[in-house]
């Protein structure tokens, strides 16, 4: 059986295609997105990062490369992110896109926006690790840079956080559609012992 469970994006408009293909996605769960454990662990962490950047000179001065890592770290969230929604896709049949479908998280397409999600901060990862590495030797004072580095390492928390989220969400499709098939089983198998106590009985 599969198990109700509160989430952030309980109780939201039906999404649809269109939707996903512009940034209504985003208006419409702006507000979960940014006000979550997800974002906090991203303060957090890049302001942490951003204050150790400014306190020694080392970390300052090895910001280069530690943005190109993290800019490859982005990239490879951003893989992950694929292969997982490629994943969550594969598992949808009829049944269980009906099941979906009924719920308050914005039909199936709600179901998606995790992915979109994890997608959206890797890139967003990707892109500014990369910006940042290219320009950092021209950037003028210590603490500029370090506000570069907290940046940085708060979208790489973000990043990776999200990513063990929807890979945490694919587990519990699997689960469900588990459950979905041995439910099907069982009733399949009620009827056949049914059928098959009638044909042995008496005429």
């Amino acid at each position: 059986m599969i198990r109700r469970r509160r989430h952030w994006a309980d109780s939201v408009r039906e999404l649809d295609a269109e939707d996903l293909r512009s940034s209504r996605w985003l208006r419409t769960y702006a507000t979960r997105i940014l006000i979550s454990a997800d974002a906090l662990l991203f303060v957090c962490a890049g302001v942490g990062a951003g204050f150790l950047a400014d306190l020694f000179k080392p970390v300052e001065s090895d910001g280069e490369a530690a943005l190109i890592a993290f800019t490859a770290v982005g990239f490879a969230a951003l893989a992950v992110a694929l292969t997982a929604l490629s994943i969550f896709v594969s598992l949808v049949n009829d049944a269980y896109l009906r099941i979906l479908s009924m719920s308050e998280r914005g039909g199936l397409a709600g179901y998606i926006v995790p992915y979109l999600t994890a997608a959206l901060v890797s890139s967003t990862t990707t892109i500014v690790g990369a910006v940042g590495a290219l320009g950092y030797d021209a950037l003028s004072g210590r603490q500029t840079k370090a506000i570069v580095l907290g940046l940085e390492v708060g979208l790489v928390a973000w990043a990776t956080w999200a990513v063990f989220q929807i890979v945490v969400e694919v587990a519990v499709h699997g689960l469900n559609r588990y459950g979905i098939a041995k439910a099907v089983e069982n009733t399949q198998m009620s009827a056949f012992d049914a059928e098959l106590r009638r044909l042995e009985g008496p005429p």
